[in-house]
């Protein structure tokens, strides 16, 4: 069963009887692709050249589904650099990916 995602929250959303709308209480492990892109706070393009250069993890599959499992992605978050790590001598020679 499918369940609409609703456009203000990343989080899936039931409609029940007389097509009331609620958001699911329990928050899903494994997000698809656009849901896992806003988890983090980035587009879907964004997201996917993180996981092309392997900042962001690979999906899991389900069947033929690709998920991206919440807890990977908090990992991988928590990993990238803050302001302070980067080295200013990176960023004057060019040293850093382009949108750093």
């Amino acid at each position: 069963m499918r369940r609409p995602v609703n456009a203000r929250c990343a989080w899936p959303v039931a409609t029940i009887h007389g097509g009331v709308t609620m958001r699911l209480a329990i928050e899903p492990r494994g997000l698809q692709r656009l849901i896992a892109a806003r988890y983090i706070g980035v587009s879907a393009s964004k997201f996917d050249a993180l996981v092309a250069d392997g900042r962001m993890p690979r999906p899991r599959m389900i069947d033929r589904r690709k998920v991206w499992d919440r807890f990977a992605l908090d990992a991988a978050f928590d990993a990238l650099p803050t302001l302070e790590d980067i080295n200013p001598c990176d960023v004057h020679y060019g040293l850093l990916p382009p949108d750093h």
